[in-house]
């Protein structure tokens, strides 16, 4: 998601970003606009049909289609499943959707009007987890998930989670890290990938002890050793939140990579814990 600044004569101030009450908060701002957002034109909020309830169901004119929209708060394991389930619903009980329709707009279509093939669920949410993230997992076209964040000054971003996966290329030939066990080969690789993921043009560079990533600036350097990877976290004293307590401050010991915190990798289960401390690193470059 995208930082935004109010501007002024003088300088620029980012704005705080806050939270939503409830999904019917979010539900309320997106169908009130849903046009505007999305270009596709509400029909019913709340549909209950099968003794079930969809969030909002909306009618795309360019693909003669239904669109079914589902709010969430947080984060939700079940979205996919979720979203496989109402297209299935949604197709079952075409006579109901139809008939809503019609209602709505004083027409009279009937069932073979519609392109019921192209029935999309788009969810949206204030965040997703890294698995639904994974365009492996949403490389259907009629699934759409999207990240919505709401600022101060009574705005809202909306921030579409992309389908096309990053091409990840090989590890460039260097000595460094042929001379480690295969499983420290094995255990970078995976680390790499994870963190040549968050953005564009992260560049990855071999240096004389360490190996660094960086966009703007360096944001982690990486110390391959025989039975582990020390991690270092380019934030000052004070600026890391380590939930999981895995990091130590370093900030008064020597040491190769930038940043005050270090954490040491052994096994890939320790990964994710890595990449949200360094994610922070790399957002606070943004």
């Amino acid at each position: 998601m995208l930082d935004l600044y109010r501007v002024s004569i003088r300088n620029v101030q980012k704005l705080k970003e806050t939270s939503f009450n409830s999904e019917k908060e979010i539900q309320r701002i997106v169908e009130k606009n849903v046009s505007t957002l999305f270009g596709i034109e509400l029909i019913r909020s709340e549909f209950a049909i099968d003794q079930k309830r969809i969030d909002t169901l909306c009618y795309c004119e360019k693909t003669k289609s239904f669109v079914i929209i589902e709010f969430k708060l947080k984060i939700n394991i079940g979205v996919i499943d979720q979203g496989i389930n109402y297209r299935s619903l949604i197709n079952n009980y075409r006579s109901d959707v139809v008939l809503e329709y019609n209602n709505k707009k004083s027409k009279h279509y009937r069932i073979r009007d519609f392109k019921w093939e192209k029935t999309k669920v788009i969810f949206i949410s204030t965040q997703f987890s890294d698995t639904q993230k994974n365009p492996e997992n949403i490389n259907d076209d009629r699934f759409e998930l999207w990240e919505i964040i709401c600022y101060d000054e009574s705005l809202i971003g909306l921030n579409k989670i992309s389908k096309h996966r990053k091409l990840i290329p090989d590890v460039p030939e260097n000595r460094q890290f042929e001379k480690m066990p295969p499983e420290i080969q094995s255990l970078y690789k995976i680390l790499r990938e994870e963190i040549l993921k968050m953005g564009e043009d992260i560049e990855e560079k071999f240096n004389i002890k360490t190996i660094s990533f960086r966009q703007k600036n360096v944001f982690t350097d990486l110390v391959l050793q025989k039975r582990k990877i020390n991690v270092f976290v380019n934030l000052k004293k004070g600026e890391l939140q380590d939930p999981s307590h895995v990091a130590e401050d370093v900030s008064d010991v020597g040491h190769w990579g930038n940043g005050d915190y270090r954490l040491s990798l052994k096994k890939e289960e320790e990964i994710d814990d890595a990449i949200g401390l360094i994610k922070q690193s790399y957002q606070s470059q943004q």
